[in-house]
């Protein structure tokens, strides 16, 4: 571990994520998010500094101990997220203790380890300050808003706009508004997700750059919705561009997968959905965990697919 928790701060180190260090620490990723709101974690720097929660009674001395573990054979039935209500931790805990095991795939039999002692989230419990207009979410689906709490499609794109225009032109925010009902309708993706997805990946600007994913993949995410590997703005087809952008997120690219795709390959649920689009795959246990990408992701998107509006967004 890098640098001296003790102190509320920690070094970035290669391999760091935000879930990895919320795990680390024994806190849900929020925290982690709430103390480091200037910080961009799909973006972390190796030596870069940031906030982490000091342990309850540190003086700024002292080290951090490993703590005890004992072994679980899992039976029928059995998820990350029933065994840690079973033992009073939580998901994090139970993954940081198995790093190699994978919680979709348990099997009738196998042995993990689990806390023996008090785990550390009941020692560091730190309130996530309130942001106005926003609300918290983690864990498995059934601990986000469901689809019948989302706003009208309509009521999204009017508090939407304003936002799209910020850095697109009038009439390429047309283009985005007459292409998103076209789009959803053919490939079957919701046009409330498809929306709140531009929102989340380039708030609308139909120039936003091309980036790439972390390694090992590496991947070339382009356009409003950062799509694996697909079409870049270009100034002399806006339309085409426009349409061919949301195309590529609704419906995928000859290189990866689209909203659709991953709809039906996890479990025919959109936040599943929204978490693989993200990060290639799912933790059905915490939809927080980013693996390698932004852990509040599926968060930000239930937020907007529900109305809410913040500071930031």
């Amino acid at each position: 571990m890098s640098g001296n928790p003790t102190d509320g701060k920690y070094t970035i180190v290669s391999g760091d994520t935000f879930y990895e260090i919320a795990k680390r620490f024994g806190v849900d990723i929020s925290v982690i998010q709430s103390l480091n709101p200037s910080v961009k974690p799909e973006a972390l720097q190796l030596g870069q500094i940031i906030d982490v929660p000091r342990p309850a009674g540190s003086s700024g001395h002292g080290h951090t101990h490993p703590l005890p573990t004992t072994k679980y054979t899992i039976i029928s039935g059995d998820t990350f997220d029933a065994i840690a209500k079973r033992f009073g931790t939580d998901v994090p805990h139970i993954q940081s203790l198995n790093p190699g095991v994978r919680p979709e795939t348990l099997q009738v039999g196998q042995v993990i380890n689990i806390p023996s002692g008090p785990t550390q989230h009941q020692v560091i419990r730190q309130a996530q300050p309130p942001i106005e207009g926003y609300e918290y979410f983690s864990g498995p689906t059934h601990r986000f808003p469901h689809p019948n709490r989302w706003a009208p499609y309509e009521h999204l794109l009017h508090i939407n706009e304003r936002l799209m225009l910020l850095n697109s032109t009038p009439t390429e925010v047309f283009y985005i508004k007459k292409w998103i009902p076209i789009i959803a309708y053919e490939s079957g993706v919701d046009a409330r997700v498809i929306l709140c997805i531009i929102m989340q990946e380039s708030g609308g600007n139909v120039r936003n750059p091309t980036t790439l994913s972390p390694a090992p993949d590496f991947i070339k995410n382009t356009g409003l919705m950062q799509a694996h590997n697909g079409q870049e703005w270009d100034e002399r087809y806006p339309e085409w561009c426009i349409e061919r952008m949301i195309r590529d997120g609704a419906q995928g690219t000859r290189f990866g997968d689209g909203l659709i795709q991953c709809w039906h390959k996890w479990d025919q649920n959109w936040y599943h959905a929204c978490r693989a689009y993200n990060s290639g795959r799912v933790n059905r246990e915490d939809l927080s965990d980013g693996i390698t990408a932004t852990g509040h992701y599926v968060e930000r998107v239930a937020n907007r697919l529900i109305g809410n509006q913040w500071a930031g967004m």
